[in-house]
């Protein structure tokens, strides 16, 4: 009788081990996901001559370019309206989504465009062409360009994968938004944050789902 209820004992505390294991790794798996920075725009410097998007010149303005079935894209849109809330009218925004933009069972989706609709100073533009012409390989990629046309910053607005809060590229954003244009340059020029790029303009890694991938999660 003891002999079985020790066997017992022991199959319950392999069980238990062999749990956490799994748990922890799948835990540990989910982080390194979410931690993970997506692919940099190879942003055009200067605001390119090919796109369709309108400028207003003497004003900086804000590019984000965005998955429509990405998980990730709310809590992008969720920093560009602090960002915006922040800046004031300092700033123009435009966010540019690529993706499914009609037909049945887009309920998410139409969710997403009246969300970055309704932030002030934020036109929503639908055009995949438009993400190619400025370089974005991932979504929630944004970019900053003075109010002469140099682009300042790239990057992303979130700490994380579709997680909300304080980050480094949105501090910047704010940052360059409240300073005048002599500081602004001085600030591209010699700092940055981003993990991949130690130059000018300056920026901070960008996280989200491949804009130009089918394989991607919905929100």
């Amino acid at each position: 009788m003891d002999g079985a209820r020790k066997s017992r004992k022991i199959a319950v505390l392999c069980a238990f081990v062999a749990w956490t294991t799994v748990t922890g790794v799948a835990v540990a798996a989910l982080t390194d996901y979410a931690s993970r920075p997506g692919i940099a725009a190879r942003a055009p410097t200067s605001w390119p001559k090919t796109t369709r998007l309108a400028r207003t010149p003497g004003r900086s303005t804000l590019v984000m370019i965005a998955h429509t079935k990405c998980s990730c894209t709310r809590a992008s849109l969720h920093e560009l309206a602090d960002v915006m809330a922040t800046t004031g009218d300092r700033l123009d925004a435009i966010v540019v989504f690529v993706g499914p933009h009609e037909g049945s069972g887009l309920g998410g989706i139409i969710d997403l465009r009246a969300s970055a609709s309704a932030i002030p100073n934020v036109r929503v533009i639908e055009d995949e062409s438009e993400a190619r012409v400025f370089g974005a390989a991932t979504s929630g990629q944004t970019l900053l360009y003075d109010e002469d046309g140099a682009l300042v910053f790239r990057g992303g607005l979130t700490v994380a994968r579709g997680h909300e809060g304080e980050s480094a590229g949105g501090e910047l954003v704010k940052r360059f938004a409240s300073a005048d244009a002599a500081m602004r340059r001085r600030h591209a020029a010699t700092s940055s944050t981003s993990s991949t790029s130690s130059t000018s303009p300056s920026g901070s890694d960008v996280f989200g789902c491949s804009l130009f991938d089918n394989h991607i999660k919905e929100p």
